[in-house]
Formats: structure tokens, sequence, C-alpha cells
């Protein structure tokens, strides 16, 4: 009869270490696969797409989504326009300062509105949480109108757009990270920044499992 194999305590150690990266990768892999693309979702462009498309870098809150399509905002490009250039009657505008940014490459001269208020805004269309976003000019200027603090609120030239389909054919050729949206992230104050940070965030998920202390040394376990 063959002798029974003998693993070594050391052995043991990177085995489970080995099962436990697998196994978290694994359900890395389906939690993002069902985290299908909605509203209040952000789309986080792929390293691939570096040099192939405008969207490259970007990181896009979909602010609609549905069978008839999609509609989103880029929220890490601000332009070196001032909302008050574009709203010269304004004077209030004017004194509030607030940056305009590029929303995307359909309608450009048109102006949409993410707000953050805890109270539902006149043409606000909920998005998650507190953030609304408004899209006609009489639900802006009463926005604007409100006293929202600058940093609660972000002015958009043109948007994003799929048609039916089209976003599903992108992310079947993996051209997008679909992530839940957070305050923080969409009103971010480091939008230069905010597209590395999300990949180099979600490279990390890669397991970090709690280990515990045996007699053989740190082992992964609850």
């Amino acid at each position: 009869m063959a002798a029974p194999i003998q693993i070594r305590p050391r052995r043991v150690v990177l085995l489970s270490a080995l099962l436990c990266l697998v196994s978290s990768a694994a359900a890395s892999n389906v939690l993002e696969a069902s985290s299908g693309p909605a509203k209040g979702k952000l789309l986080v462009a792929a390293r691939h797409l570096a040099g192939r498309t405008p969207f490259a870098q970007t990181v896009i809150l979909l602010v609609d989504h549905g069978p008839e399509g999609s509609t989103g905002l880029v929220i890490n490009r601000p332009s070196s326009v001032k909302l008050a250039d574009v709203m010269p009657a304004r004077d209030d505008v004017r004194k509030r300062g607030d940056d305009l940014w590029v929303g995307g490459p359909i309608q450009p001269t048109r102006i949409m509105l993410l707000a953050r208020a805890p109270e539902r805004l006149p043409d606000g269309f909920p998005v998650f949480d507190e953030v609304q976003v408004i899209l006609t000019k009489w639900g802006l200027d009463r926005a604007l109108g409100r006293g929202i603090p600058p940093a609660a609120v972000r002015a958009y030239a043109g948007y994003a757009g799929w048609a039916p389909g089209q976003l599903d054919r992108e992310l079947a050729d993996d051209d997008w990270h679909v992530v839940d949206a957070d305050v923080k992230t969409v009103f971010s104050t480091r939008p230069a920044e905010l597209w590395a940070e999300l990949i180099e965030g979600m490279a990390g998920r890669w397991v970090r499992a709690p280990w515990r202390h045996t007699a053989l040394g740190a082992v992964p376990g609850a």
C-alpha cells in the first residue's frame, strides 16, 4: 500500500492562501458581473481605451438607463470656463463662481445640473441618495437661486449617451467597469486623480482576507 502523502505545515499555509485567493477572486467576479449598469452607477473607462476614444480615462455617472438607451455625465473633466461665462445675465451666478464641467460630446451647448439637496428640487430627478439631475433651464435657474453651496452643485455642458443595446455591447467588450456611486466620488475635489484612484482600487480587490495565528503560523480564517 502506498504511503500516505505528508503535507508539511508550511505547505498547508501556502495551499490555504492559494485557495483563499481563488475563491475570493471568483466571488469578486460574480459581484462585478451581477452589478450591471443602472441609474446611479458609475462607468469607469477600462485601461485599454487609452488612445482609442475620447472617453479614455473618464468616469461617468449614469443619470438614466433603460431599454431606450442610457444617459450619463462625465464627472472628472472640469473645463477652464466658468458657469457665469455662459450665463452672463445672472449676477448671482457670477458671485457663486461655479465652474463649468464637460459632461460629454452630445449637445455641448446644453447645460445639465447635478445638485445635492435633502429636499426635492424643482424639475429635479433623483439619481441616488440626495443627488438629483436637473435638465431644464427653469429648474437650473431655481436651483442656483436656492443658495445651494457650490461644493454641492456641478453644471455640465453636454452629456454622454448610448442607443439601445450600445452600452451592453461595450460592457461585453470590457470597455467599462461598473461600480456604485457615492457623493464623495461624484463631487470629488480631485477630479484629475479620480479615474486612476478608481482603477487602482478595483485592482486592489484581490484578496484582503482576515488572517488568524496558529501554531503553524498565520493562515487565512474567520
